[in-house]
């Protein structure tokens, strides 16, 4: 093995890594498709995501917020879904929170890598029936 080989492979390497991003963001796009078509009501989506700049002396590693989606279904307000919206006055699950857990499972199909291979680090990605919308997030 000799360094053009070695330069030779890190190039099919970053190659791939391109393929990858517009293949990874095409089959997330089609997957969303899905998703607000078979829930009308849905508007919008998203998450936020980013490395932290300081953990308690542990690592800090990137992580997208899959777990706590922001969303916007007609007729809701938008915001972090919380569990106390998510049973009715008679104790039923509300069709809201079936949404968010449809959206939640849907984003957590996603690792990490995948979605800051995809959108970045340090942003904000917004899905709607449109595509996806990726916006510069600061957090402390």
């Amino acid at each position: 093995m000799d360094k053009a080989y070695f330069e030779q492979k890190k190039q099919e390497i970053k190659e791939f890594k391109k393929q990858m991003e517009k293949e990874g963001k095409q089959f997330f796009l089609q997957i969303s498709k899905e998703l607000f078509e078979e829930n009308p009501t849905l508007i919008k989506f998203g998450c936020r995501q980013y490395t932290p700049y300081f953990n308690d002396g542990d690592p800090c590693v990137f992580r997208c917020v899959t777990d706590y989606p922001n969303l916007l279904i007609e007729g809701e307000a938008e915001e972090e879904f919380d569990e106390e919206r998510w049973f009715d006055d008679e104790g039923k699950k509300t069709p809201a929170a079936k949404i968010y857990k449809k959206v939640t499972k849907f984003l957590t199909a996603f690792d990490d890598d995948d979605l800051e291979m995809m959108f970045g680090d340090h942003c904000s990605v917004v899905v709607t029936r449109d595509g996806v919308e990726v916006e510069e997030y600061d957090h402390d």
